[in-house]
């Protein structure tokens, strides 16, 4: 069976090529029902593929649904008029998908993006927490939904619930909590997590943590900020880096440190 990933890779690349089907498009850009058995040649230019059979509709049609979720289809034919069907299957880009599309053929667009990246994220629910794994949920709807300041936000508070985590373990959560909430809070709670592991860590945390918490920073000025699809989609990845950083020297960084360490 084809995966969520495998199968929103298909559409994407559909949309983009604006080939339509064998059997007729019956007035939408994607009419799954004509599109599923086709022979395109799609699942070659992909990459290996499950056979493309009408058996994975119910994966294409979630898939296709949250792509109407975020903006980029909605259901119904192009314009008034067109031949249609009742069977709902069939979807038509809006405008917003047509500029989204654009920038997703510039090489950016990954097959794991969205609902990938936030599985993988996720994972690491176990380790870091219920504040991480909220403000992973929530920087990935903001994605979805084109929010992208909003998403960079998220991202911003979901590094910081890492490093509060660690904080945790290195000494009592109360001081750690109470540390946090004072003034230059995060930065205290930083110097905490790293202040007894090795230069190198320190830098490869530091390239990504940064970033992520000047976005969030950013935010809170009221003024512009021009972040777009580009840093939205690096600050979910600055993420999922930075967590991978923490897991793998999760035992240097946790290490007990005495409550004064903190001041």
């Amino acid at each position: 069976m084809i995966t969520e990933a495998q199968a929103q890779a298909v559409l994407v690349t559909w949309l983009i090529s604006g080939k339509t089907p064998p059997g007729g498009s019956f007035g939408y850009d994607l009419y799954l029902r004509t599109m599923l058995p086709s022979d395109y040649g799609g699942p070659a230019a992909i990459g290996a593929m499950p056979e493309f059979t009408l058996e994975n509709t119910p994966i294409f049609a979630a898939v296709a649904w949250n792509l109407c979720r975020r903006g980029i289809l909605r259901p119904g034919v192009r314009n008034a008029g067109e031949q249609g069907s009742d069977d709902g299957l069939g979807y038509s880009i809006t405008p917003l998908g047509r500029t989204w599309l654009v920038e997703v053929n510039r090489d950016r667009f990954l097959a794991t993006e969205p609902t990938e990246v936030a599985r993988m994220l996720s994972e690491f629910r176990p380790r870091f927490g219920d504040g991480f794994h909220e403000r992973v949920q929530e920087a990935i709807k903001c994605y979805q939904g084109n929010a992208h300041l909003a998403c960079c936000v998220m991202c911003g508070a979901a590094a910081e619930s890492i490093l509060l985590a660690a904080a945790c373990k290195r000494i009592e959560p109360e001081h750690a909590y109470a540390t946090y909430r004072t003034s230059q809070g995060r930065r205290r709670i930083e110097k905490l997590v790293f202040d007894s592991s090795s230069e190198t860590l320190r830098k490869q945390a530091k390239s990504g943590l940064d970033l992520l918490t000047y976005w969030r920073d950013d935010a809170s000025h009221g003024i512009p900020s021009g972040i777009s699809h580009d840093e939205a989609m690096t600050s979910i990845f600055l993420l999922h880096r930075f967590a991978v950083l923490m897991r793998d020297h999760w035992d240097e960084l946790t290490r007990k440190a005495a409550p004064k360490e903190a001041s």
